[in-house]
């Protein structure tokens, strides 16, 4: 049981951002730093206005001591997508207590949205709207405003239906999106003023894949689910339920989920509690290694949130208990969402953003829910979003896998390459002496030299990553930690398969695609393993590989059985079969023979075509004089014959398996 966590409810302050659209990783689509006037910005002097470009700089100054003015450039942003806009300005005299700033939006001088601060300390968001001024959020004073010509960096972005704002790099507000449309952009002055600005940017904040989406109409992932005296939980009707029975500690749920966490990434979850204690939190958990060694973002019924992580067993508050009008009290759903940029988390409730907190690596790659004391909340779906990374180089990923590596450093008359040949060399003949962990250690200081080197030969470090990701795929260590090496497995064939495409290793793209699967079907990610083994099969075919490809329907079939579709599994098998008996290899057919019985034996209990099966294994098995598969097989009718009643005919074939002497 985890220790108790009551929520003492006192008045907080909400913590700020610490920094800004920086954050959202972006498409630059337009920039202006006014090094000249190539986009042709407003260039006059007249009574109302003067501007111009000096130095790097636009310089927009008001004449007129009543009303406003505008100077704007058409800049096309598709605002159906996320979007960045962020201008650096400040000002050179004039009123104090007036706004200048940011418009965009706009159709024209009468309907148009407007960020401003104003030289004393104050921000608003306001718009236009057929020439009539609506303030969206009025005057408010800020601390994060430079203010009497100090210079201000003020920003938008737009994620989904909400504008937020910074000032300087720092979270000020937000509100919804209404938009007006319009393709310009620019500044305004109210009354007297004269202002420099230094530069504009506008990007498309990057979207991201959907890498998990979970709306529990099956138990397809193999979610836990249980009954006992002290939890609940079961995958039913598109829910998950969780209910934690008692008035003490908590419980976690989770599942892996492979998420880079050095790249942007999302979680979103919709949670409804459906009864229980209201002031106690439940959520979100994320990075987790195990139970003593996690990241959550909790709620509580009664309106307030969370972000903390548990380090060794020790919780430690990141963001204490905040009260927030965005959460649904009571019994309520709500959605979660946790959106991780550069080196930043957002966290939102309801599409509305609540707070912000600065990355840290995870512990592990886990996903789920806590509840604390007694509560029953179900849970919806859970999506999780991840930022396309297949730009970078095959030698940053390297880098980036091997960063925890040490290796020794090049002695006299020594390089990188013959460091990592001397590492491969020593696991290659340690390979019958050595454990398993000084093994990978070998092979990934091998790759980590070889990363090293001025020009790495891509072969070898595919080579040294392949190593390591098959001795880190069979570990049998806690399941926390097979978890763990799965996952590195998976990161190592991953590579290994993109060298061999890069370099056009044909001949290897079977096996590569082979071990991806592999890791996959560990952590019980079926559908993936069987994708990867069904294209493992098809390079096997074009490459004339009679054992990859008997290897491929063998995976396949043996990922269909540990998915619970056993009649799929009968069919890849029968695939195996009839290509066994089209190449004439005696033992592979009586392999996929014994496959398709014990398949009809062990899992459909159809006893009688398991014999049928095992009679043909048996066959093959006499022929080839291979007494243990005999004895093997013979056990295995015997045990058919039992299960069908027929005892006489089981101890026949007991009978005859226990005369033959096996010599070990």
């Amino acid at each position: 049981m985890k220790k108790i966590f009551f929520i003492c409810f006192i008045a907080l302050s909400i913590v700020s951002l610490l920094h800004s659209p920086s954050l959202f990783a972006a498409e630059i689509i337009f920039t202006e730093e006014f090094n000249n006037n190539d986009n042709q910005w407003p260039i006059e002097d007249d009574e109302y206005a003067k501007t111009s470009i000096v130095n790097g700089t636009y310089i927009f100054e008001y004449k007129m001591d009543e009303g406003g003015y505008h100077a704007y450039y058409a800049v096309s942003i598709d605002t159906e997508r996320d979007f960045e806009i962020e201008v650096t300005l400040y000002q050179i005299s004039g009123h104090d207590d007036y706004g200048y700033g940011l418009i965009w939006d706009m159709v024209d001088d009468s309907n148009y949205y407007s960020f401003e601060i104003s030289d004393n300390g104050y921000y608003r968001v306001g718009k236009a709207v057929a020439d009539e001024w609506i303030d969206v959020i009025g005057w408010t004073e800020s601390e994060y405003i430079n203010t009497y010509g100090g210079k201000n960096t003020l920003a938008i972005a737009k994620l989904g239906d909400t504008y937020m704002f910074f000032i300087n790099e720092n979270y000020v507000n937000l509100t919804d999106v209404q938009p007006l449309l319009g393709d310009y952009l620019g500044f305004d002055i109210w009354l007297k003023q004269k202002i420099a600005i230094e530069s504009l940017e506008v990007s498309y904040i990057d979207e991201l894949d959907v890498i998990l989406d979970e709306d529990f109409s099956d138990n397809s992932l193999a979610w836990f689910e249980g009954n006992d005296d002290e939890m609940f939980a079961e995958v039913k009707n598109g829910y998950y339920y969780f209910e934690h029975k008692i008035d003490d500690g908590s419980y976690f749920l989770w599942h892996i989920v492979d998420i880079i966490p050095e790249y942007d990434f999302e979680i979103s979850s919709t949670i409804t509690h459906v009864s229980g204690a209201n002031d106690y939190g439940y959520g979100i958990v994320f990075g987790l290694d195990d139970l003593d060694n996690l990241y959550a973002f909790n709620i509580s019924d009664n309106g307030y949130y969370r972000y903390g992580k548990y380090v060794e067993d020790e919780w430690i508050n990141l963001i204490g208990w905040t009260e927030s009008d965005a959460l649904r009290s009571y019994n309520a759903t709500n959605t979660l969402t946790i959106k991780k940029t550069d080196d930043k988390y957002n966290f939102f409730i309801n599409d509305e953003w609540v707070d912000s907190y600065t990355f840290e690596t995870f512990f592990g790659n886990n996903i789920g829910y806590v509840i604390y004391k007694d509560q029953y909340i179900k849970i919806d779906d859970l999506v999780v979003k991840q930022e396309i990374v297949g730009e970078i180089s095959i030698l940053d990923q390297a880098r980036q896998l091997l960063s925890d590596i040490i290796i020794d450093t090049p002695g006299y008359n020594e390089t990188y390459h013959l460091l990592a040949d001397k590492y491969w060399d020593e696991a290659e003949n340690g390979k019958d002496i050595l454990n398993n962990n000084t093994l990978i250690a070998l092979y990934l200081k091998s790759a980590k030299a070889e990363i090293l080197s001025n020009e790495p030969r891509l072969n070898n470090l595919a080579d040294a990553l392949s190593n390591a990701g098959y001795i880190l795929n069979k570990t049998d260590d806690t399941y926390e930690d097979q978890m763990g090496n799965y996952m590195k497995s998976y990161e190592c064939f991953s590579l290994t398969l993109e060298i061999d495409e890069t370099l056009g290793n044909e001949n290897h793209l079977a096996g590569d695609y082979i071990n991806v699967g592999a890791t996959y079907h560990n952590r019980g990610y079926y559908d993936e393993a069987i994708n990867n083994y069904a294209i493992a099969l098809e390079h096997a075919k074009k490459m004339d590989d009679t054992e990859l490809v008997l290897k491929a329907y063998n995976h396949l079939g043996w990922a269909s059985t540990d998915d619970e579709k056993f009649y799929s599994a009968i069919d890849y098998y029968q695939l195996g079969l009839d290509y066994a008996l089209q190449v004439r290899d005696k033992d592979k057919e009586e392999f996929f023979y014994l496959a398709i019985a014990e398949s009809y034996d062990i899992d459909l209990e159809d006893w009688e075509t398991a014999i049928e099966y095992y009679n043909k294994a048996l066959h093959i098995a006499r022929e080839q004089e291979e007494m243990a598969d005999v004895k093997s097989c013979l056990n295995f009718i015997g045990d058919c014959y039992y299960y069908l009643y027929e005892d006489d005919l089981a101890d026949a074939y007991y009978e005859e398996a226990d005369v033959i002497i096996i010599d070990e």
